[in-house]
């Protein structure tokens, strides 16, 4: 069939934009150009055009029905160094220092925007008297945007609690003002430092700077207060706590006191114990008295030694010996005399003989004398070893002692050790109890008030150039969301090429919209036979030329049928255009109302009721020529119906086919207008009695799956699809899809208006 290559003027948009969907590999997943979004701004910039108009339009009147608020603005300062008045070296304050770090700035703005501060605030200013606070004061915007809480209230969701709580109506009143209060004002840290901004907004620029001090020296205020309190209840604290370990200290040292006593342990002035002290003194004494009975062991050896040897005179305690010394000058004044005399006389001289005498006296004294000596030496030694042995027996005893009293000390040095630990503890809170009550009396904050609030002379808010100026970009933005949101939440179609890809099938033609929603179908339907020229015409031209071969004489008519997935899409209208299309043209057309329980026909070719039906042709009341009815406007033929409740028996019926076969044989065309796919089987009945059908999609509104679906059912059953055709189509909208985001607006002065 080569009706389907022939192409009219009004398909040379479908196909212009064909050759640029159909290249790219999946037209329906591919990315989102700018040129896109140019497309989607020209298509919608009515929307996006008035929606800035309306959102810059409410912009205008809500700051101007605003009421002015000034702001008044002071800087709270915490300190970074602390004063150390009491001690250089450790900090005696109760509570320590704020520190400066980001995290304990952030909560020190908490604080600042806590219920309870504000609480006192509004207490103290009488704020909950203040209409401005206390919620009896209104406005046009506080109007509007209190209107959605009012309704919560209104409906039992909010505004209760308090009532439930039972709350009385003053301390409802004053719990709003702190809400006033909360919402007017900001605070927040400046940057890195110490600094906290403290901004309120009234409608008074003295109540703004007024209540921003009264905050900020508020703040101050609790913070001296806090560690006054702080300080207090640390003092009444300590001075029990001090009482106690007073008492504790005592106890621990009567108990070391009593165990020393129990357990003789005695310490000297230097802290030693007395047992050590002595058990040193013995063992020095030990070892000088075991070496002085070595030496007199060693003198009285060698004493005896030289006596036996006949050495006597080399024993140095007899050398010593004054007697022994005195006996040897005698002896060595005899043994000269002697000499002299044994010069003069024998031996046996009387005076040799009395010398003699004298000389062996001598040395009997002599003997006798070391004699003594020796038995000294020997007493001495015999001394020392008793000493020694004393000594030793002495230190034995006091060893055992002192084991005993090392045992005992040991529990002793527990006992102390309590003892100087609760000292110490009792010292240091006698330490701290006495700074304490010192600071009592010293009240310096942490923070201050670094620049208080002055009185604004201007109004802060609303900032009506900025915000003006914000609501043209705003709406600008809004309406390119609505755009945007418009263009991807249409699940129809918008182009010839989209529903080709979707479908697989060809589209013939894409018609567009005829006139203002309202128009009647009759009028709608004379477009083609009013203004030939019209762009309508056109496309409805070019649905003939891609559709309907040249009639041959020798040939049979050709039954088409003209269905759609759902009802009100304009398969009627595209239907009686074409047929009047082409009875204009001068071939023997008949459009067959197979619609039975919707018909549509007779209306739209604007027909008085007629004596009889297709109904009652296929019911065998009548003949054919009975039942035909001719277009007042052109050659056209319409076999109308009626409304009856059997259509689908009567639709496959034999003499619906004795019907169909008659009419392809007197007319060219037959064109059978019948109900949607998705609404009955109608369609699918009477397909096999066609040589085809035309399936036609309403432009952006049907959705893709029910054309889908419908196209499904169709070929399941068997039906031949001839095309489609994309039918009230958005003429200026249509180009931007067709041929891009730039449109081709010159077309338009093309055709008859």
């Amino acid at each position: 069939m080569n009706q389907l290559t022939q192409v009219s003027a009004s398909n040379l948009p479908r196909l212009a934009y064909d050759h640029e969907y159909t290249n790219r590999p999946n037209a329906d997943e591919r990315w989102m150009t700018f040129a896109d979004l140019i497309r989607i701004i020209r298509v919608n910039r009515r929307t996006i055009i008035l929606t800035t108009v309306v959102v810059v339009a409410l912009a205008i009147v809500a700051v101007f029905a605003m009421t002015p608020l000034y702001m008044g603005t002071a800087l709270v300062m915490v300190d970074e160094q602390q004063s150390h008045i009491f001690n250089d070296q450790t900090d005696p304050s109760v509570l320590s220092g704020l520190p400066a770090d980001p995290s304990s700035i952030d909560s020190q703005v908490q604080v600042l925007k806590s219920r309870a501060l504000l609480g006192q605030v509004a207490d103290r200013l009488k704020l909950t008297n203040d209409p401005e606070f206390n919620g009896t004061q209104k406005s046009v915007v506080g109007s509007i945007f209190g209107l959605p809480s009012r309704l919560a209230r209104m409906i039992g969701v909010g505004g209760t609690d308090a009532q439930q709580d039972g709350l009385t109506p003053s301390q409802i009143t004053r719990e709003g003002t702190i809400d006033t209060l909360l919402r007017r004002l900001d605070v927040s840290s400046i940057g890195h430092s110490t600094v906290i901004e403290l901004d309120f907004r009234s409608d008074s620029p003295l109540k703004a700077a007024h209540i921003a001090n009264a905050i900020a020296n508020t703040y101050v205020q609790d913070q001296i207060s806090e560690k006054a309190d702080a300080a207090e209840k640390a003092s009444h604290w300590l001075v029990a706590r001090v009482g106690q370990l007073a008492r504790q200290a005592g106890i621990a040292d009567a108990t070391v006191q009593q165990y020393k006593a129990e357990n003789g342990l005695m310490d000297t002035s230097t802290g030693t114990s007395l047992s050590d002290q002595q058990l040193g003194d013995l063992t020095s004494q030990l070892i000088l008295a075991e070496g002085d009975e070595a030496e007199a062991q060693a003198k009285l050896t060698r004493v005896k030694h030289l006596v036996q040897s006949g050495e006597s005179a080399d024993v140095t305690e007899v050398v010593d010996s004054p007697l022994i010394t005195q006996l040897r000058e005698q002896e060595a004044t005899l043994l000269q005399q002697k000499a002299d005399l044994s010069s003069r006389y024998g031996p046996l001289h009387p005076k040799m003989q009395d010398i003699e005498a004298q000389l062996r006296e001598l040395n009997r004294k002599i003997d006798q004398e070391v004699n003594r000596v020796v038995g000294t030496v020997s007493n001495n030694v015999a001394v020392t070893a008793a000493h020694v042995s004393q000594l030793r027996s002495d230190m034995a005893k006091l060893t055992s002692n002192t084991n005993g009293q090392n045992i005992a000390r040991v529990k002793l040095g527990e006992l102390e050790a309590n003892a100087t630990s609760a000292h110490a503890l009792y010292s240091a809170y006698l330490d701290r109890l006495k700074q304490t009550q010192q600071q009592a009396s010293l009240k310096v904050p942490d923070v201050h008030v670094a620049s208080p609030a002055s009185v604004p002379l201007k109004a802060a808010f609303p900032k009506k150039a900025l915000i003006i100026g914000v609501s043209f970009p705003a709406g600008l933005m809004l309406g390119l969301l609505f755009a945007f949101l418009s263009d991807s939440i249409c699940n129809g179609f918008r182009s010839a090429g989209e529903l080709e890809n979707a479908l697989g099938l060809s589209v013939l033609a894409t018609v567009p919209e005829l006139g203002a929603r309202g128009r009647p179908l009759k009028d709608m339907a004379l477009q083609v036979v009013k203004k030939p020229q019209s762009q309508f015409s056109e496309a409805i031209r070019g649905l003939e030329i891609g559709l309907l071969p040249p009639a041959q004489s020798s040939a049979a008519g050709k039954v088409i049928l003209v269905t759609s997935a759902l009802p009100g899409e304009g398969k009627t209208t595209t239907t009686l255009s074409l047929a009047r299309r082409l009875a204009v043209a001068g071939h023997r057309v008949v459009v067959v109302d197979a619609d039975l329980r919707r018909p549509k026909v007779s209306a739209a070719l604007g027909l008085r009721k007629t004596k009889y039906s297709l109904v009652d042709y296929l019911a065998r009341r009548c003949s054919l020529d009975e039942t035909l009815s001719s277009d007042p406007h052109s050659p056209l033929v319409a076999l109308t119906s009626s409304h009856i409740t059997d259509a689908g028996d009567r639709i496959h019926s034999p003499e619906m086919k004795a019907l169909i076969t008659r009419l392809r044989d007197i007319a060219d065309y037959v064109l059978i207008d019948s109900p949607p796919v998705l609404a009955v089987h109608d369609a699918k009945l009477l397909a096999p009695m066609t040589d085809g059908a035309l399936f036609i999609v309403r432009w952006e509104k049907t959705p893709r799956e029910a054309v889908s679906l419908a196209i499904k059912s169709l070929r399941e059953a068997g039906v031949t699809l001839l095309g489609a055709a994309l039918v009230r189509t958005n003429a200026k909208q249509y180009q931007y899809y067709t041929y891009g985001h730039t449109g081709v607006p010159t077309l338009a002065g093309y055709y008859e208006n």
